[in-house]
């Protein structure tokens, strides 16, 4: 992985439940409903299928499926 600064991920979300999840989305409160990690150069992730995740600005990565 090579990343800038102040480059991260979305790694999943911090809703509660399935309610919280829709309500969440429905409000677009993407602040409050996604998990932001800092990343840096050379970081491994584990990412299972189930896991909603992004990348950032400023980040290139090698995923394999």
């Amino acid at each position: 992985m090579a990343a800038e600064p102040s480059a991260e991920i979305i790694y999943g979300h911090n809703a509660k439940s399935k309610e919280e999840l829709r309500q969440q989305i429905e409000s677009k409160d993407w602040e409050n409903l996604l998990t932001r990690v800092p990343v840096k150069a050379g970081d491994f992730f584990y990412v299972s299928s189930d896991t909603m995740h992004a990348i950032g600005a400023g980040i290139m990565v090698l995923e394999t499926q």
